[in-house]
């Protein structure tokens, strides 16, 4: 066996411990809902609130100001 297929061997190993570790020790925990909600409820009440009939200019404003900040940082 030569050692890129050695390599591959360890590699699909390590990709199944990983996926195990992450299905058993981190999905679905309390955790993981905490941040799942964190990330949709704001889009949930900006969606909510915001000014239907000028949606692409708020959407427009909102990219500039994302683009500006990746920039900047």
């Amino acid at each position: 066996m030569d050692k890129f297929q050695e390599i591959e061997k360890h590699y699909g190993q390590l990709h199944k411990l990983w996926l195990d570790y992450w299905t058993e020790e981190v999905v679905f925990t309390h955790q993981w809902w905490i941040m799942i909600f964190t990330l949709l409820i704001p889009f949930f009440i900006w969606w909510k609130l915001v000014d239907k009939t000028r949606i692409r200019e708020i959407s427009l404003v909102g990219l500039i100001v994302n683009c500006i900040a990746f920039i900047l940082d």
